[in-house]
């Protein structure tokens, strides 16, 4: 992810159930300052988790609070089609929108029907976020959930 100001970010991000808001799993795996940071979020049981897995503690987060649903409001946005592209040797099919005053454009991988480029142009400029290195298979339940031995607290605030 590229953004205004900020550094560009890596992150390896699992779904399963993608866009099935009630049964929707995701987890990001990040390093901030040389720690391994994984997010944990299970839509089916309402339960989220920011997990330091270096120092075996994970923070609780109230799912008010937790990444929003990618699904919500979906029914109000009315892309247009502009045409094809192609994004790390992907044909794709490039839609755009208007949300909230933005302009946002997305890529979507023809052969796959999965979104793999998007930007969103803010007051700031323009924010980037591109998927590489994707792999279509079956995820374990476990991957979305903590180990047995991690120690578990209430998250105060959540501010990603």
């Amino acid at each position: 992810m590229t953004s205004p100001g900020q550094p560009q970010t890596t992150e390896k991000i699992y779904y399963k159930n993608a866009w099935l808001s009630d049964n929707m799993k995701i987890r990001t795996e990040m390093t901030v300052e040389g720690n391994l940071t994984i997010y944990l979020v299970d839509y089916s049981t309402q339960t989220a988790y920011m997990w330091l897995k270096d120092q075996n503690i994970a923070y609780s987060i109230d799912m008010s609070q937790a990444p929003s649903n990618p699904t919500e409001n979906a029914d109000q946005v009315y892309p247009t089609y502009v045409g094809t592209d192609t994004v790390d040797g992907k044909l794709c099919d490039v839609y755009q929108w208007t949300i909230l005053s933005m302009p946002m454009k997305t890529w979507v991988w023809k052969d796959k029907s999965f979104p793999i480029k998007m930007e969103a142009t803010t007051p700031d400029g323009t924010v980037t976020v591109e998927y590489q290195n994707i792999v279509f298979g079956t995820l374990s339940d476990s991957l979305f959930q903590l180990p047995a031995g991690v120690q578990v607290t209430q998250f105060p605030s959540y501010s990603p």
